[in-house]
C-alpha cells in the first residue's frame, strides 16, 4: 500500500502527541529537539507571521514520518521559506522523522509531497541538519532543482567510556586550571552547594537563577543574547515543566546560601546529556564557579554511566578542552525554480563569487 502522505492542521497537530514521540522513538533521529513537546511549545508561542506546515505520512494508518516544517515570509520580496520548527531556538540535530529501516522511502513519500507543493513555497533552508539524514544522502531528492549543501555548525562532545579520573587526567589544558582545588575552596571554605533541580519549586527558582546569570555573563562579555527575550524565556518555562515531569530536565546548580552562582541547563536523553544554556556571577570568577560547575556535572555523568555529554553547536573555547569528538551539522538549501527562488538564487551565487574575490584579493 503507498503512503498517505498529508499536510496536518494545528488540531490535528495538538492531539499527535503519542503518536510523535513514540515514532521518533523508533527512529534513528531520536533528539529531544525533535520531541513534540519541544516543538509544541515553539509553536504556541512563536507562530506569529508562521504557516505551518507539517507532514505526516503513514502507512496503513501506523504513522512512520513526519517532516516538522513551517513556512516563513521575510524580507523586501517577501520570501516563503520552509524551515524546519523552532529554527529561531537553534536546536540541533534536526531531520524528518522516518521509521528506522524505512528512511529512504518515507523521507521520499515527504519530500515528494513538498515538491508537488512548489507553488506555496520559494525557499528550502533546512539548518541544523543531522549530517546522516537521508535528505542529504539521496541525491535523486532534489535532482530538478537547484540546491546546495554545507557544514554549519559544529557540536563538540565527550564520547563517555571508563572512569572520569581516566578521562580528566591526560587532559593537561583541564588540569592545569587546577579545577579540583578550586572546587575544595568552594565547597569547604566557601561553604557553596551543589544542587540539582528535584522538584517544581525548585525548578522555577532554578531557571529564574539561570536567566539572571546569564544575563550577568552577557553583560560582562558585552554582547547580545536571543536567550533573554520574553518570548525564548517563556518558551524555556514552559517547556522545563514538560521535560521536568518526563524526566528528561538537568539543571544543576552551585549555590552561596540561597543563591545561584553558576547554572548549567541540560536535557538528560537516550542516556545523554545535552547542554543548551549557562550562566555564572562573575563575582564569583577567582574561583571559576561555571568550570567548577561543570566539572560537577561531567562526573555525574561519568558516575551514572551516561553514554555521551554534548556540548551542541558552538566553537567555544571551553567546548574544545573538554570535549573528546566534534560531529558537523548540514544547512540544505533547495531553490524553487519560481521568480522569488530565482532571485534568492542569483543573490547567493553573487555573495559567494564576492567571497571568493575577496578571499583572493587576501
Amino acid at each position: 500500500m503507498p503512503l498517505q502522505i498529508k499536510l496536518i492542521d494545528v488540531p490535528e497537530f495538538d492531539g499527535l502527541r503519542d503518536e510523535w514521540n513514540d515514532l521518533l522513538r523508533r527512529s534513528a533521529c531520536d533528539s529531544v529537539f525533535l520531541r513534540w513537546e519541544w516543538i509544541h511549545t515553539w509553536w504556541n508561542i512563536f507562530q506569529q507571521n508562521k504557516r505551518l506546515f507539517i507532514l505526516t505520512a503513514r502507512n496503513d494508518g501506523r504513522l512512520c514520518g513526519i517532516a516538522p516544517c513551517y513556512i516563513d515570509r521575510t524580507g523586501l520580496i517577501s520570501l516563503r521559506t520552509l524551515k524546519f520548527c523552532s529554527e529561531e531556538l537553534s536546536p540541533d540535530y534536526m531531520d524528518m522523522i522516518a521509521e528506522r529501516g524505512q528512511e529512504e522511502g518515507v523521507v521520499r513519500g515527504l519530500v515528494n509531497d513538498i515538491l508537488r507543493r512548489a507553488g506555496e513555497w520559494d525557499l528550502i533552508a533546512l539548518d541544523n541538519l543531522r549530517a546522516e539524514s537521508s535528505l542529504l544522502s539521496d541525491h535523486a531528492l532534489f535532482r530538478d532543482y537547484a540546491c546546495t549543501s554545507r557544514v554549519s555548525n559544529h557540536c563538540p562532545y565527550i564520547q563517555i567510556a571508563g572512569t572520569f579520573d581516566d578521562y580528566y587526567r591526560p587532559r593537561p589544558q583541564l588540569v592545569s586550571f587546577g579545577l579540583k582545588r578550586k572546587l575544595k575552596i568552594l565547597l569547604e571554605e566557601k561553604k557553596v552547594t551543589y544542587q540539582i533541580v528535584s522538584d517544581e519549586e525548585g525548578l522555577s527558582k532554578g531557571l529564574g537563577a539561570l536567566f539572571d546569570l546569564h544575563e550577568k555573563r552577557r553583560q560582562l562579555m558585552k554582547v547580545q543574547s536571543n536567550f533573554l527575550s520574553p518570548e525564548v524565556r517563556q518558551f524555556h518555562q514552559e517547556l522545563s515543566r514538560h521535560f521536568f515531569k518526563e524526566q528528561i530536565l538537568s539543571l544543576h546548580l552551585l549555590c552561596d546560601g540561597e543563591a545561584a552562582i553558576s547554572a548549567i541547563y541540560a536535557f538528560n536523553y537516550k542516556n545523554k546529556i545535552s547542554v543548551f544554556q549557562t550562566g555564572f556571577d562573575p563575582a564569583w570568577k577567582k574561583w571559576s564557579a561555571g568550570a567548577a560547575l561543570l566539572y560537577l556535572c561531567v562526573q555525574r555523568a561519568y558516575q551514572d554511566g551516561l553514554r555521551e555529554f554534548d556540548f551542541l553547536k558552538g566553537t567555544e573555547g571551553y567546548k574544545s578542552l573538554w570535549a573528546t569528538a566534534v560531529r558537523d551539522e548540514m544547512r540544505l538549501t533547495v531553490y524553487n525554480r519560481n521568480l522569488r527562488g530565482s532571485l534568492y538564487h542569483a543573490m547567493d551565487n553573487l555573495k559567494t563569487a564576492l567571497k571568493g574575490i575577496k578571499h583572493a584579493l587576501d
